[in-house]
């Protein structure tokens, strides 16, 4: 695994967990509490917007917090983190830059 497919990983993540919210019958118990509230056409979408901004920040956090460029629970420190076959994920910057492009500089 490259450090770009790790990337894609999360960004698929975060698609797939807000897909999973925002889809009452996905079995999810967030999705269940979600649709109790019958939010309208407009508030669903400011839901859907609020969620994924959730999901993206987390994600991004976790993988700057990786890389060394944010904290994580108050701690910020290097990982080096690897793929199985011994390819570098983290460090560098990598991530970071990966993970702007990927998660937050989405058109």
């Amino acid at each position: 695994m490259t450090p770009e497919q790790f990337v894609d990983c999360f960004a698929k993540e975060r698609t797939d967990l807000l897909s999973s919210y925002l889809t009452p019958d996905s079995g999810s118990p967030v999705a269940t509490d979600i649709a109790a509230l019958r939010l309208s056409d407009e508030q669903a979408g400011v839901m859907r917007r609020i969620v994924d901004g959730i999901l993206t920040d987390s994600l991004y956090t976790v993988l700057l917090g990786l890389d060394g460029a944010a904290s994580i629970g108050g701690r910020q420190e290097m990982f080096d983190l690897r793929a199985e076959d011994g390819t570098r994920l983290s460090g560098s910057g990598i991530l970071e830059a990966l993970a702007y492009e990927r998660l937050q500089h989405v058109a």
